[in-house]
């Protein structure tokens, strides 16, 4: 059951906005992309806070966490989210 939901479920979405001209196979492929590339870019830094917490190998070198550079790279994922979503 789950195989037929994942692989006709994206499919049939797709040919019902195609029908009703809300997007194209492009801008289908625009939103998908930007949405996973900073939602793994999030992701990315928040493993980056948890791998100095948590870790407990000591590295030969550190580089310490810029909290402003981390929440500015974050507001920027998320600001390119949301224009995607809703302003293109």
């Amino acid at each position: 059951m789950s195989f037929v939901f994942v692989s006709a479920f994206p499919l049939f979405l797709y040919f019902a906005i195609n029908f009703l001209n809300l997007a194209d196979f492009v801008k289908v492929l625009g939103v998908g992309g930007v949405i996973s590339g900073g939602l793994v870019g999030i992701l990315i830094l928040l493993m980056n806070i948890k791998a100095k917490k948590k870790g407990n190998r000591k590295p030969e070198f550190s580089i310490p966490l810029n909290w402003f550079v981390l929440g500015l790279l974050s507001l920027i994922f998320i600001l390119g989210i949301i224009a995607e979503l809703f302003f293109n």
